[in-house]
């Protein structure tokens, strides 16, 4: 297979979501190929994700999932595109899920205190490919095929995160998915953001909770999507809180926690 390496490329996407937005919290994954699946209609829900449609895009959110994973779990899920990106497809519409069957990761909307502390995370991930009304182009994976192309893009992702209707925190995500360099478009990007208790606002007196991420997404030309997606945080069960081994310390760590540089070989925050 076709091989190319992506370590260089994914550096910059996420070190130029960064300089926009230095809190941002982000995972990528770029395709070159054809997308297999659409976004019907004006507004799609599946679980706890709820898409609506603002404008007229050439693309579409697909293959979305709620899920409890390290933070670091990203190159695990895909390995056509980690660590060196190989030529595949189609099949993109349902890449997210193909990574959460091999891994084990399973999608839910109800997770414990200790699936949402540090280093395990709550993850929102999903796939943009192009919708019916995508052009026709070049990709890495072929010469003509449905693509979302490159004068749309960047397409700006970002979003805050809200617990029991309140700001959890503001600007926690944010990225730009790119044109290619050399092609007339991406065939999809695979997205996975994701939030935990190591940055919970001070004072917060518990973790437990309803939490929305709400995410905009718009290219160039102000089309896209706005996306939420709901999970709960409950409380652990006796056998472990009873033991101490969550609680008041659970908070006392978020406090002092502090945020971390990003490295090139980390790929987040």
């Amino acid at each position: 297979m076709m091989k190319m390496n992506l370590r260089a490329l994914v550096g910059r996407v996420v070190l130029a979501s960064d300089e926009a937005i230095p809190l941002a919290r982000t995972f990528l994954a770029i395709g070159f190929g054809i997308a297999a699946a659409l976004l019907v209609g004006q507004s799609a829900a599946r679980g706890g994700v709820i898409a609506h449609t603002v404008g007229s895009p050439v693309f579409a959110v697909v293959d979305t999932h709620i899920f409890a994973a390290p933070t670091d779990v990203f190159p695990s899920l895909f390995p056509n595109h980690f660590p060196t990106r190989l030529q595949h497809g189609p099949g993109y519409d349902h890449e997210f899920a193909d990574g959460l069957a091999i891994t084990g990761y399973q999608d839910k909307e109800l997770f414990t205190i200790a699936e949402f502390m540090d280093p395990s995370a709550v993850h929102f991930g999903f796939v943009v490919v192009p919708n019916s009304s995508a052009p026709s182009g070049s990709t890495f994976d072929f010469n003509s095929g449905p693509i979302i192309p490159n004068n749309i893009l960047s397409i700006a992702v970002r979003g805050d995160v809200f617990l029991n209707g309140v700001l959890f925190e503001q600007n926690a995500f944010g990225l730009n998915l790119t044109p290619a360099s050399g092609f007339d478009g991406r065939s999809h990007f695979i997205v996975d953001l994701y939030e935990n208790s190591a940055f919970a606002p001070p004072g917060l007196g518990s973790l437990v909770g309803d939490y929305e991420y709400r995410v905009t997404m718009r290219d160039v030309d102000g089309n896209g999507f706005d996306l939420t997606a709901n999970f709960k945080v409950v409380p652990e069960p006796i056998a472990l809180t009873q033991f101490g081994l969550l609680g008041a310390s659970v908070l006392a760590h978020c406090a002092w926690r502090r945020r971390r540089p990003m490295a090139l070989t980390e790929i987040r925050r």
